[in-house]
């Protein structure tokens, strides 16, 4: 059999049946406590309570990423070329 040939089998893309069962099995009972959750949260103390919620935001709100912005420069700066943007000081009048 030449390597990369599918004879049988699912074909790609296919869910699993099992998994696609579970998945609705577990779906609905989490709906059904859903309705309920803000009861369940307040008859918890308040650590555990504050547990939870912290426990459920990753899914509720994605994690905040840094970016990162790196600049390369094929040589550094002269002293002149770092200061052509800052603004120049008025001239003083000439001392008598």
């Amino acid at each position: 059999m030449p390597a990369g040939v599918k004879y049988g089998g699912r074909k790609k893309g296919t869910p699993n049946k099992v998994t696609a069962q579970m998945k609705a099995l577990v779906k609905d009972a989490l709906t059904v406590h859903l309705y309920r959750l803000e009861e369940y949260l307040d008859e918890l103390p308040t650590k555990d309570r504050l547990d939870v919620i912290a426990k459920l935001l990753p899914y509720i709100m994605p994690k905040a990423t840094e970016t990162v912005e790196i600049i390369q420069h094929n040589k550094p700066p002269t002293w002149f070329e770092a200061t052509e943007d800052v603004p120049r000081p008025k001239e003083l009048p000439p001392k008598d």
